[in-house]
């Protein structure tokens, strides 16, 4: 058995590593996996990068910017995509007692999960559009499972947050949902953008190929799996998220797919950096590694 170091993320983008861990798929490989669970990408790339991790559930821009600051991290599979107009999971939930409309943001607290990656690009988009200042909005960070108290005691008027949380607050009359989709309306019906993708360094895949192919196989049934069975897919996403089974029924799932090609990410990349989130444009295909 090969010994793997692998981080995941408790939100619906991870949810092929988590099915592949349940289903034995890792195992079948002759993969030993040693997971980690980490708040959100950002941290993933940390990891990556400090050597605590041999691979995990990277976050598109958060690899994005390892990479610009000298990191060799590459994605070595997909995972999970939004595709407009059925596969958006990142939304926009405001108070409706203070925020109507994209406008309304300017002077109002707005809570992140973490600063710089695809929340904070959404915010950015979905406010120029409507003719605001995101410099006149006040963002704080937050994990997605705080935000639900800070609205109810009126600390925030926002929160750009990941389904299945999105749902939770609307469900409990926190909010209502005024943006869809990491990329806003930069999304074109049938577009889609990959969030998050199977990262680790060129490096260890150059070093570990053999395990590195295994583990990707391994992900690629994950996919496989909740591809066909999305009931299964709700309920191994309530299990690590905690978030009740009759909320997760009704929120939209990510479009999964083993396939990633190099437009799967140059919008972000692009549109990154436009709107100051990284420092550089890069080629996607420089960040997707090839045999």
């Amino acid at each position: 058995m090969s010994r793997v170091r692998l981080g995941l993320i408790p939100n619906p983008f991870g949810v092929a590593g988590y099915a592949a861990m349940e289903r034995g798929f890792f195992a079948d490989e002759g993969i030993e996996v040693e997971a980690t669970t980490l708040r959100n990408g950002s941290q993933v790339a940390d990891a990556l990068s400090q050597g605590d991790l041999d691979c995990g559930v990277g976050g598109h821009l958060q690899t994005l910017e390892a990479v610009i600051r000298g990191d060799d991290q590459v994605f070595i599979s997909p995972l999970s995509f939004e595709q407009q107009p059925d596969h958006l999971c990142i939304c926009l939930v405001a108070r409706q007692s203070t925020v109507r409309s994209a406008k309304d943001l300017e002077g109002k607290t707005i809570a992140l999960n973490v600063r710089g990656p695809i929340s904070d690009l959404q915010l950015k988009i979905v406010m120029h559009a409507a003719g605001g200042d995101y410099h006149k909005a006040k963002v704080v960070v937050m994990p997605f499972e705080g935000m639900k108290e800070a609205l109810a005691r009126g600390e925030i008027d926002a929160a750009s947050v990941v389904e299945p949380f999105a749902s939770q607050l609307v469900d409990d009359g926190l909010g209502a949902i005024i943006d869809e989709g990491s990329l806003s309306g930069m999304l074109k019906p049938g577009d889609r953008v990959m969030i998050t993708g199977l990262v680790t360094h060129r490096s260890w895949v150059d070093g570990h190929r053999t395990t590195a192919q295994a583990v990707a196989r391994a992900v690629r049934r994950g996919i496989a799996f909740v591809q066909q069975d999305g009931a299964a897919a709700r309920r191994i996403i309530s299990g690590y998220t905690g978030v009740p089974p009759q909320i997760v029924k009704r929120m939209r799932l990510p479009a999964f797919d083993s396939v990633l090609n190099p437009p799967d990410l140059q919008t972000a990349f692009d549109l990154a950096a436009k709107f100051g989130i990284v420092s550089r444009r890069l080629q996607a295909e420089d960040l997707i590694y090839t045999e």
